[in-house]
């Protein structure tokens, strides 16, 4: 099984890539990995009020976004601040072949 860290999430750049007949593009996103008792949580690091990255703050347990002071539990659910819903969050599974987490962008 994927490890991951019990003090907190894991910050991951994740790479999507796009090929067609005559162009190639990468579009980057930044995600936290977090273990949710059994189970594994993709949380995206975009905040949902004006789209800032949100940090995580071990010493506070919570996720914080500098721009407005949006604030957002271990889940991603909003705590404080303006942004309208939680952090998004993305379909994680662990590859039973590699042992891999592999998250769907």
């Amino acid at each position: 099984m994927f490890d991951l860290p019990p003090s907190g999430p894991l910050v991951a750049t994740l790479t999507e890539r796009h090929a067609d007949g005559w162009h190639e593009t990468r579009r980057s996103m930044v995600v936290f990995l977090d273990k949710d008792g059994d189970n594994y949580r993709a949380l995206s690091a975009t905040c949902t009020h004006l789209g800032c990255s949100v940090a995580w703050n071990a010493a506070e347990g919570h996720y914080k976004c500098p721009c407005h002071g949006g604030t957002f539990d271990r889940a991603g659910k909003v705590v404080a601040g303006p942004p309208p819903e939680g952090l998004h969050q993305l379909p994680v599974r662990v590859n039973p072949e590699t042992a891999e987490l592999e998250v769907e962008v």
